[in-house]
């Protein structure tokens, strides 16, 4: 393969994870019932296409199946990253504007 086509390749990999983690948060918000459908089949979509142009070309190579994987993990820790609860932020108005 020539060096031009594995650089769009890998790039299309980091792609492909980096939607599928948006994909897993937006799939979570999708359960709780705080987001349309639309986002989702919007992100789903982006990661099936990452994900076809990676396989493309070597089909399933150890490559492919190296982005598969991490996007599936991505996937998860989007999705566990969005369920957990989440610290309250902190008012910080009172320390940088005090009444004195």
């Amino acid at each position: 393969m020539p060096p031009q086509l594995l650089l769009i390749k890998w790039i299309l990999g980091i792609f492909c994870v980096f939607f599928a983690y948006n994909l897993g948060r937006c799939l979570t918000r999708r359960f709780v019932h705080q987001d349309h459908k639309a986002p989702l089949n919007r992100w789903a979509f982006r990661t099936l296409v990452a994900a076809l142009g990676v396989l493309w070309s070597d089909g399933f190579a150890a490559s492919g199946w190296l982005v598969l994987a991490s996007a599936a993990v991505a996937g998860l820790l989007g999705f566990y990253q969005e369920r957990r609860p989440r610290k309250p932020e902190e008012d910080l108005s009172k320390v940088i504007f005090p009444k004195d």
